[in-house]
């Protein structure tokens, strides 16, 4: 006879599981005519899913990723503090500077899709750690700039291949720890951006006083080569119950053999004997499908468009307070005010939006319509005060990004983000490099920078707007869940 294991044996969690789940319990016992071992294997497995689909340490990678996240995108979107040394030190128009200011950000997009076939094949963590290391050789090298046409390579080419790398490893990372709460995940990665940007933009406003752009560069190179340390926290799930940096591996490792157990005793001894592998479509193949899909396209296409705008206030906001008369010491704050704000912002709206069940797609819209209606208008308010609010303003709704990740990876699937990331991040890196030097023109051209704010803003409205067709293309989103490309 079936001995079942006293209920003081299981924790509070698992009590009430029991007492939720007595039909499944007795459906198991009755249907199920093994020996002792493999029930009393079953019946703590019931209990202990919920934990076992969830391991502790996503929230170390979750940590990790945010800190990552403001070592890498968050110091080379910090240019808004050097931007203005480089046209003084090198007597170039503000559309040259600003495109080296954007450059490696746009290149770290821009080398998206070989990012992603890079992480495919050698990993999130020995693609974190070469990103870390490449973006402290680049920027350190810029220590020795002589013009602008050097700084397009050690500031921008170098740093900004390996902040890509860094990005895609954390985000395969993110996407495989977190489904449910992904928004809200989202969020405390994209805040790790406005902490790096606000102590990074302080720390660069200090050391240039101090040691003048150039020993400024040499010390956030070696600022960022914690990076590398980061990276060796970039462990696949599927290694973390086993891996020592994980400090419950020892719990996981047992609710992993149970699992394993049970998965074993189910099978057919033929089954056992002869696996089969589902080999995987090449990268290529898998993006001709995505390109196929009216959904993605919908959503590159507006997420390309925000970026062309989103990046100007980050370039240009701090110069244009300095255009208008303010002092260098303030102005410098416009920065850290962006990332003060979204500290507070990106996992305030992915909360929000999130206990509201508001699908992400109409979050990233909501949001991106402020945030371009408050940017067109900025120019009528150009003074001291209104110059910080458009800054706190552009922190608070700073998650638009964290939006359209994730409604990439509900509307595509998980299973196909990664490919879909990629192709994003290639899109993102076009725009970020058009946009800022659009608005440049647009200074030389007009000789003030309200235009500039202005196409901004009629861009991120644009991309709003365009996310109106996920009602015509509902169809399409049912089938990009259940369609043939293979599971990654």
């Amino acid at each position: 006879m079936l001995k079942l294991p006293l209920c003081h044996k299981f924790s509070a969690e698992s009590k009430l599981l029991l007492v939720a789940l007595p039909c499944k319990l007795l459906l198991l016992f009755c249907i199920t005519t093994v020996s002792n071992e493999t029930f009393l294997y079953r019946l703590e497995y019931l209990l202990m899913t919920t934990q076992a689909e969830k391991p502790k340490f996503r929230w170390i990678a979750l940590t990790v990723s945010s800190i990552a996240y403001g070592l890498s995108f968050g110091t080379i979107q910090s240019v808004g503090v050097l931007y203005p040394e480089w046209i003084r030190a090198f007597n170039a128009p503000a559309k040259y500077a600003s495109f080296v200011g954007s450059l490696p950000t746009s290149f770290g997009c821009f080398v998206g899709p070989i990012c992603g076939m890079a992480v495919g094949k050698f990993g999130c963590r020995v693609c974190g750690i070469i990103g870390g290391f490449l973006m402290f050789l680049g920027l350190a090298a810029s220590y020795f700039a002589t013009s602008l046409l050097y700084l397009v390579f050690s500031f921008g080419i170098i740093p900004g291949f390996g902040a890509g790398l860094v990005i895609v490893s954390f985000s395969s990372v993110i996407n495989s720890y977190f489904a449910g709460d992904r928004a809200i995940a989202e969020g405390v990665v994209g805040s790790g951006i406005c902490v790096g940007i606000f102590f990074t933009s302080f720390m660069l406003q200090q050391f240039v006083e101090a040691y003048s752009w150039q020993g400024a560069m040499l010390l956030v190179g070696a600022y960022c080569l914690n990076l590398c340390v980061c990276g060796a926290f970039f462990v696949k799930k599927s290694k973390i119950s086993f891996h020592p940096l994980n400090p419950w591996k020892n719990a996981e490792r047992i609710q992993q053999t149970i699992t394993l157990k049970i998965i074993s005793s189910q099978k057919s001894d033929e089954e056992k004997m002869s696996p089969v592998e589902i080999p995987k479509e090449h990268f290529l193949l898998r993006s001709r499908h995505l390109w196929k899909n009216p959904v993605f396209l919908m959503i590159i296409t507006s997420e390309f468009m925000s970026w062309c705008a989103m990046i100007v206030p980050y370039v240009h906001l701090v110069e244009r307070a300095r255009y208008q008369g303010i002092e260098p010491n303030i102005a410098a704050w416009l920065s850290s005010t962006i990332g003060l704000a979204g500290i507070l912002g990106r996992p305030m709206t992915a909360t929000i939006s999130t206990c509201l069940k508001i699908h992400p797609l109409w979050a990233f819209s909501i949001n991106q319509a402020c945030l371009g209606i408050a940017t067109f208008l900025s120019p009528y308010w150009s003074s001291i005060y209104g110059l910080f609010a458009l800054a706190i303003i552009t922190g608070l709704l700073s998650n638009g990004y964290g939006f359209i990740k994730t409604s990439a990876a509900v509307m595509l699937g998980r299973q196909h983000f990664v490919d879909a990331y990629s192709w994003m991040l290639f899109l993102e890196g076009i725009g970020i490099c058009v946009g800022p030097f659009l608005a440049g023109v647009l200074v030389d051209v007009t000789h003030s920078y309200d235009w500039s704010f202005r196409f901004a803003g009629i861009m991120l409205t644009t991309s709003a707007l365009l996310c109106l067709l996920k009602i015509p293309l509902k169809k399409w989103e049912a089938r990009s869940e259940n369609d043939d490309i293979p599971n990654l």
